[in-house]
């Protein structure tokens, strides 16, 4: 990871039946194209893939409020996501990573 990141992109969700996980937009456009599935939405954060429950596969933005929360920041592709956190990932956060990935998330003291 980079202490160059300045934003915290949006994840994606991928799902394929026996998995799910979270991703960054590049590879959630790769693993529709790798499934034949349909991209919708361009690159807005309301990025999908069509007849998801058709092929048993889908991939698509994940708004922060429908999130969740994590113990641990979400990354991918070496790039921090955004990510809400649980209070025990907040202190994981405060005392496990250095300071820019505390600031990049609001965390900064």
């Amino acid at each position: 990871m980079s202490a160059e990141q300045t934003y915290l992109p949006s994840p994606y969700e991928l799902w394929d039946g026996d998995f799910t996980s979270i991703a960054c937009e590049d590879c959630a456009r790769k693993f529709a194209a790798e499934r034949s599935l349909e991209w919708r939405g361009g690159t807005s954060l309301h990025s999908f893939t069509e007849d998801a429950e058709e092929k048993g596969a889908s991939a698509s933005s994940i708004p922060s409020f429908a999130l969740g929360e994590s113990d641990s920041p979400h990354s991918c592709c070496d790039t921090y996501l955004d990510t809400n956190f649980t209070s025990d990932g907040v202190a994981y956060l405060k005392s496990d990573f250095p300071a820019w990935v505390q600031a990049l998330y609001g965390y900064a003291e």
